[in-house]
C-alpha cells in the first residue's frame, strides 16, 4: 500500500470533498498540465463541480462519456 504524505486513510468521504480541500489548500496552484495548457485546483474544482451539475439532468439514465485524453475530456 502506498502512504501519500499529508493523507490520512479514509479523510475524504468523497471525491467532491477530496476536489474541495486541494482546491482550498492549492488554489491557484498547477493540478492539470496538459501540453502547454495549465488548469488551477481552483478551477479544476469549479469546473468539475459545473460537469456534475450537467451530468445531473441525466438521473437515472446511462451515459457513456468518450474521447481523447486532455483537460477538455475530464470536465466538458
Amino acid at each position: 500500500q502506498i502512504k501519500r504524505k499529508g493523507y490520512k486513510e479514509g479523510q475524504y468521504k468523497s471525491f467532491y470533498k477530496l476536489l474541495e480541500s486541494l482546491a482550498d489548500k492549492y488554489n491557484d496552484k498547477t493540478a492539470v498540465l496538459y501540453d502547454t495548457f495549465e488548469v488551477s485546483y481552483r478551477k479544476l474544482f469549479d469546473d468539475s463541480v459545473k460537469k456534475a451539475l450537467h451530468l445531473q439532468h441525466f438521473d437515472g439514465n446511462r451515459i457513456a462519456i468518450y474521447g481523447p485524453a486532455s483537460y477538455r475530456w475530464i470536465v466538458n
